[in-house]
């Protein structure tokens, strides 16, 4: 994996587009003649997460404590992220549901309407259909924009080489870790596949394309992966990535499917949905949640 990754802010955007030649063609995102990026908020997470590990370093400061005293301090900082990961969850969770709510009142009172006019004028009541609102929507958006940032920044540090977690004596509270960060990342893909699905159509066949590293996310997330599974105990987590980034379309960008390759034996995966794949977002984000309580 590269470790060079360029920042991409969200003001980027209309700069590149007012110094673009319009006779030369932009590299897509990943390939060799472009660089890594990431967003600008996962930026954060990735520097936030350095920061915190080495400031439990006794090393850092010419102590000693004890031998596991930093790889505690990294555990502490992991279960910092997944809380905060939670905390971001609660967000996108109210905002679904408050948002659920008032789309059910909204086509209630739209059907009574219509059902009124039908009966007035003796038509069929055409119409009733709602059309579907964009994902985009400001204040959902950002919850899903930042639970993605998190992400983001998790699966980056995971290539950092903080591994000293391995080696703490209490080795239940290591695995409860892993299997709660797993949950939390198959939270977050599930909940970007429930958006693909429920959004896709002929005319916006990749609805994912605003979340502009997507394919190289995953890359990290499948290479990285083994660092919070070094018993590869769960074996689904990447075959799952793998067929997520397959439907989004991620692996048409050659440099994309050979990142995302490396991390996975793609002989051995079964490419038809599995009953994991299938999972709404709640139910697999809610037992992220009851592992945390």
């Amino acid at each position: 994996m590269r470790c060079g990754i360029q920042i991409l802010d969200d003001d980027d955007d209309d700069d590149d587009k007012e110094s673009e030649d319009p006779n030369e063609k932009t590299p897509p995102p990943g390939s060799p003649e472009s660089k890594w990026f990431i967003s600008k908020l996962g930026a954060n997470h990735v520097g936030d997460m350095c920061d915190g590990c080495m400031k439990r370093c006794p090393d850092a400061f010419g102590m000693y404590v004890f031998n596991d005293f930093w790889a505690y301090g990294i555990i502490e900082v992991m279960e910092n992220w997944a809380l905060d990961w939670a905390r971001m969850w609660d967000r996108y969770k109210s905002w679904k549901g408050g948002k659920l709510s008032r789309l059910a009142m909204a086509k209630a009172r739209k059907i009574d309407k219509l059902k009124e006019k039908s009966e007035v004028t003796g038509g069929d009541g055409e119409g009733l259909e709602q059309e579907k609102p964009k994902w985009e929507e400001k204040e959902g958006w950002e919850a899903v924009k930042e639970l993605w940032a998190l992400t983001e920044g998790f699966v980056v540090w995971l290539g950092k080489g903080f591994n000293q977690h391995y080696m703490v004596d209490d080795g239940e509270r290591v695995l409860a870790l892993y299997e709660l960060l797993t949950a939390m990342l198959s939270g977050t893909f599930h909940l970007l596949n429930d958006i693909h699905e429920t959004h896709k159509s002929e005319e916006n066949p990749r609805p994912l394309a605003p979340i502009k590293n997507l394919g190289l996310m995953c890359a990290c997330a499948v290479n990285h992966y083994s660092n919070i599974n070094p018993n590869d105990e769960d074996t689904e987590f990447c075959p799952m990535v793998y067929r997520y980034t397959k439907r989004w379309g991620e692996l048409e960008d050659a440099y994309v499917k050979e990142m995302v390759e490396k991390g996975v034996d793609v002989g051995e995966i079964d490419e038809e949905e599995q009953p994991e794949d299938k999972l709404s977002s709640i139910d697999v984000c809610v037992r992220a949640e009851k592992m945390v309580s």
